[in-house]
């Protein structure tokens, strides 16, 4: 295959996986009685954690997701060693996949709470070795 065609595969399959993980913390978040923000993204993160670790795809794994002060969801992913490294790059990650996450977060109706809220989403990636290569951070102001 050529590299055009793997990213333009990556790219797809990291947009369900955003789709799929909204959905799954859109579920959560259901269950969660009137609260702070804060408390309810808490909440949030732990029913998330449960069902992880989760392979996303062939190439990453969403390892957790933590809540913090000032409204802010992380989410860790793990990207595995049968990936492309000259694909995952901090680089890649501004070209690529910020653009796709701004969308998702915009459009996405189950992420409408951290929307209505002004959460700041981050998504921190990680090789094999645990070492961070690289980190998305979504404003509601991005859009």
């Amino acid at each position: 295959m050529n590299t055009k065609l793997n990213i333009q595969i990556l790219l797809t399959l990291k947009y369900l996986s955003f789709l799929f993980i909204s959905f799954f913390i859109s579920c959560a978040s259901f269950f969660v009685a009137e609260e702070s923000p804060e408390e309810k993204l808490e909440k949030i993160s732990m029913a998330t954690n449960e069902a992880l670790p989760m392979m996303i795809d062939s190439f990453m794994r969403l390892d957790a997701t933590k809540s913090d002060k000032g409204r802010i969801f992380y989410y860790y992913y793990t990207v595995i060693e049968t990936a492309p490294k000259r694909v995952f790059s901090q680089n890649f990650l501004d070209i690529a996949m910020k653009p796709v996450a701004i969308k998702n977060y915009k459009t996405n109706d189950s992420l409408q709470f951290q929307r209505d809220n002004n959460v700041t989403l981050i998504y921190i990636y990680k090789d094999s070795k645990g070492v961070e290569f690289g980190r998305i951070q979504i404003n509601p102001n991005d859009f």
